[in-house]
Order: C-alpha cells, then sequence, then structure tokens
C-alpha cells in the first residue's frame, strides 16, 4: 500500500454523480512512500487549483485511490474532503475506517454531524473487529463506542498495529492503548 488506504489492486468503482471536482485533500493529507511525502503537508506535484502536475506519470497509490466520498454512496455532502476538511480511506486489511484530518481544522472530527457518524460507525464495525482510527497530524486516535483512545503520536512509516510492537507486545491497537488517556 502507498497511499495510506490505497487498495493494493484496481480501483474501486465511484460514486456515480461524485467527482473530486477542485479537490486535492488528499494530496495534502495522504503519505506516499515512492515519492517520500509525507502525511499531511502539500504533495509538491499538486496545484491545489487544477490537481496533480504529474497525472500522467503519478504513483500508483496515487492512481488507484479514492476517498470514502467518492465510493460510498451512502455519505452524505457533509462528507466531501473541502467540507469536511478530513479524507475518509478504508483499511481492508485490518477493517478499519481511517479518518484523515486535515492539520489546519485538527479537531473537526469532533464536530457534529462527523463525531456522531463516527461514533455510529464505531458502534457498527467494533462488534466484527473493525476500528475507526483518526490520524490528527502525527496523533492518532481510536474512536470506539464507549470513549476515544488517544493511540500516541505515530511515524509516517507506522500504522496503529506498531503501537503494540513500539510497547514491546504483540498486542492490537487498542489492547496496547490501554493506560494512555485520551
Amino acid at each position: 500500500m502507498s497511499v495510506a488506504g490505497a487498495p493494493e489492486s484496481a480501483s474501486p468503482e465511484t460514486v456515480a454523480g461524485r467527482s473530486c471536482d477542485g479537490c486535492t485533500l488528499c494530496c495534502k493529507l495522504m503519505a506516499v512512500r515512492e515519492i517520500n511525502k509525507p502525511r499531511a503537508v502539500w504533495c509538491t506535484h499538486c496545484d491545489k487549483k487544477s490537481g496533480c502536475t504529474i497525472y500522467d506519470t503519478r504513483p500508483f497509490g496515487c492512481r488507484v485511490f479514492y476517498c470514502g466520498w467518492m465510493t460510498a454512496a451512502d455519505l452524505g455532502p457533509h462528507w466531501k474532503p473541502l467540507t469536511a476538511r478530513m479524507v475518509l480511506s478504508h483499511h481492508t486489511a485490518h477493517n478499519w475506517l481511517v479518518v484523515h484530518v486535515d492539520p489546519g481544522r485538527p479537531d473537526a472530527w469532533r464536530a457534529e454531524p462527523y463525531y456522531s457518524d463516527l461514533k455510529a460507525w464505531s458502534r457498527h464495525m467494533t462488534p466484527k473487529g473493525g476500528r475507526v482510527m483518526v490520524w490528527q497530524g502525527d496523533r492518532v486516535f481510536a474512536v470506539l463506542p464507549d470513549g476515544d483512545v488517544n493511540m500516541g503520536t505515530m511515524r509516517d512509516d507506522e500504522d496503529a498495529t506498531d503501537m503494540g510492537r513500539r510497547r514491546g507486545t504483540d498486542a492490537g491497537p487498542l489492547e496496547a492503548a490501554k493506560g494512555i488517556s485520551s
């Protein structure tokens, strides 16, 4: 996976009638390993008004990535990244919904109607082993049905499964987060 959340194979289908339509927020919030682009900074190849300046030769991860708003028909218009100031991606390998938050609006995920949506998704996903994870700058939060857990600071080369390994255990991300206050 090159862009956090990008599938390993073919692109998912997009929702009819939706387009990026001037939105380039994924070019800021997502890490792109092929070009050593860190998370939460603008890609040097992004023109904020017109999009990717290397579109024809862009990295594979960028070619196959579509945000959750583009692929999930049940998401309302408030989840369009330019409106929400967040990019949603689904990590199928972990069954995680990952919310990448614009550093310019770090608490956007806690505002309504977003927070209620995240809590509802957490109530649905948690019993099935899924997670709602929020990347707020270099901090990660697990949104749980009964509270939120501050997972701590993570580097661009890590994901939440690395949290347990850094603490000397093979525990999963939520088990590794025990004892960390939100």
